[in-house]
């Protein structure tokens, strides 16, 4: 049962009827009015589940405990006091890379997410978050927008059916309020087939070392330094093969061969033994070259059986 009151105003000069009256009807429409604290916080299981609420500030302390206990327990983003009266509605809009599922379905300029306020009632809006981007804010862990509210008087609203819709249609004007978003990111897996990794790791495989050693002991010194002009290699990568193997001539040859191998793109390995065949051949060596690509397809061969 409500309480009755009395308020007594004592004037200090007389007023005419009609400012009486005015005055009256101010004093009577700032008694309904409260301070509103809106708060907007997520559930600890699914953040993408918030909850906005315009609290008395009172009992916010009170009620915040009762949302706590409700599961939501994530960042608490909370406004500074806003005047509400009965009726009246807050209308939410979002910005940044965040917004909610149900804007995002209807994308027009009218809000479609919006909380009446009401003094003898729980003043709750469930909002469903999502990101509007999921390649943006590339530079954090998490997705970043705002919830910007707009406060529309009783006077502002007309009833249209079951709804209260705005009486003008121009623009709502500055937010009374703006609390952040903020969404953890997806973690995002590239698939990768598998074939096609092995495919790769087997053709980089270079020519084998019997190969090789056993080509470096059919060259003399002279086709040495003819296969080195022929291979390309560069004359520091020279130096440090003499550097390395030292008088010994079969020494030299295997760690020429084996510089070159190490230096080439991958490809497959009768590309590889083509390449090195030519070299060869240029060489003055055309019985190694045609020797070396049939032991190399002997080699294949094998691998293939086995």
């Amino acid at each position: 049962m409500d309480k009755g009151g009395l308020l007594l105003v004592r004037l200090l000069s007389p007023l005419q009827p009609p400012h009486l009256t005015s005055l009256a009807e101010r004093l009577e429409e700032s008694l309904g009015c409260h301070a509103v604290t809106v708060v907007l916080q997520c559930r600890r299981d699914d953040p993408h589940a918030a909850l906005v609420a315009a609290l008395p500030g009172r009992d916010l302390s009170w009620e915040l405990n009762k949302l706590r206990a409700q599961g939501y327990g994530g960042p608490l983003e909370a406004s500074s006091d806003i005047s509400m009266c009965e009726g009246d509605q807050l209308l939410l809009r979002f910005s940044g890379n965040i917004t909610s599922t149900r804007t995002q379905n209807n994308p027009n300029d009218v809000p479609h997410e919006r909380l009446t306020f009401h003094t003898q009632r729980t003043n709750h809006l469930l909002v469903r978050l999502t990101e509007v981007d999921p390649f943006g804010n590339y530079s954090s862990p998490h997705y970043k927008g705002t919830a910007m509210f707009h406060k529309v008087t009783r006077g502002q609203l007309e009833w249209r059916g079951d709804g209260a819709a705005l009486l003008d249609t121009k623009p709502l004007g500055d937010p009374v309020c703006a609390l952040s978003l903020t969404l953890p990111k997806k973690v995002r897996s590239v698939n990768r087939p598998v074939m096609a990794r092995v495919k790769l790791c087997e053709e980089t495989d270079s020519l084998s070392d019997s190969l090789l050693l056993w080509l470096a002991g059919e060259l003399s010194a002279e086709e040495v330094a003819e296969l080195v002009l022929s291979l390309r290699l560069r004359r520091s990568a020279a130096q440090l093969v003499r550097l390395r193997a030292g008088d010994s001539l079969t020494s030299q040859a295997s760690q020429v061969l084996a510089t070159w191998r190490r230096g080439l793109p991958a490809a497959p390995h009768q590309l590889k033994a083509s390449q090195l065949a030519r070299c060869l051949a240029k060489s003055g060596r055309p019985d190694l070259a045609r020797e070396l690509l049939l032991r190399q397809a002997a080699a294949t061969r094998q691998d293939k059986l086995t």
